[in-house]
């Protein structure tokens, strides 16, 4: 069973990760690294993940391939994810080799509209931008081609894991053709991103309770005063 934990964090256990069919299951070690896993914590959340699993010599890109998934995160979080991860590889990539060709950059807007707004007219716009980011990554040879095929797979209408993946892995794909950095490297700065968010997002949430909180007292006083001042004689 998926739990909630703190801030409405989402939680799994080893067996959920186990029911995800890691690639540890097929190494020699795989089943112990992940029982050894289980002894450390019953309940893993998203920042669980990151903050613990590298300095058990977990990768970032394993760790990545365990989060982005909505068991753990928020679908709409997780599509976002998706939009920054080819949103870095569009401005590293693309933009700066075809600056005149904005249709990777309009797929990522397209889904970030349709994420504010999820109608029908900013879903079809949405396919559409997709189908157009495709074109521009068939339009070309060199490494940009994966910054466009990042950005279309941000703005695919695919289930949030397979969008946020895909995007994520075609995003840091490109640092294999390219000295600007590795993958390695791209991929850190990844999970550096996604706990940001995941952070940033829970502050947010308290944030919200907490002026909630403040509205209504405020509400409880005013109208308070209110009656105390009919009742006056």
């Amino acid at each position: 069973m998926f739990q909630q934990k703190g801030h409405n964090m989402k939680s799994v256990t080893i067996d959920n990760v186990i029911s995800f069919h890691p690639c540890w299951l097929h190494e020699p070690d795989g089943r112990d690294r992940l029982r050894a896993l289980a002894a450390c914590r019953e309940h893993w959340t998203a920042l669980d993940c990151i903050d613990d699993l590298p300095q058990r010599g977990v990768s970032s890109a394993d760790i990545l391939w365990l989060i982005l998934r909505p068991e753990l995160i928020d679908e709409d979080v997780l599509h976002s994810l998706a939009c920054d991860f080819a949103q870095a590889a569009v401005d590293r990539y693309w933009t700066p080799h075809y600056p005149k060709d904005n249709r990777p950059q309009n797929a990522i807007d397209a889904k970030r509209k349709w994420l504010k707004s999820k109608t029908k007219d900013n879903f079809s716009a949405m396919e559409r931008a997709e189908r157009y980011a495709n074109n521009a990554a068939a339009s070309t040879s060199d490494y940009a081609r994966q910054a466009a095929w990042s950005a279309a797979s941000a703005s695919s209408t695919l289930m949030s894991y397979y969008v946020t993946s895909s995007s994520a892995n075609l995003a840091s794909t490109e640092a294999a053709f390219s000295d600007y950095k590795n993958i390695a490297t791209i991929r850190k700065e990844q999970l550096a991103h996604v706990r940001n968010v995941l952070t940033n997002k829970g502050k947010m949430s308290w944030t919200r309770k907490l002026l909630s909180i403040i509205s209504c007292r405020q509400w409880k006083q005013t109208i308070l005063a209110i009656i105390k001042r009919h009742l006056q004689p």
